[in-house]
């Protein structure tokens, strides 16, 4: 992993909260914080999409599943 610089938090919890890139991170150093912050929040929502996008997918998807599976899944949820 590329070591993010210690003195810009906000590029740091890019990197390890939501998972973006390196090459990405590099490219925003470009930015200051508060437009930093804003990508971050913009990131953050796409990922949450993306995630229950996933979860309506399984969803949408569990008349076909094997009833074990289908009933360990709804408890998950």
């Amino acid at each position: 992993m590329s070591q993010v610089d210690p003195d810009r938090p906000v590029l740091a919890r890019l990197r390890s909260d939501l998972g973006v890139h390196a090459d990405v991170v590099r490219f925003l150093e470009q930015f200051d914080d508060a437009e930093i912050e804003v990508i971050s929040r913009i990131c953050l929502q796409a990922k949450r999409n993306r995630d229950r996008a996933i979860k309506d997918a399984i969803s949408r998807s569990l008349g076909s599943l094997p009833g074990v599976v289908r009933r360990s899944f709804q408890r998950s949820q």
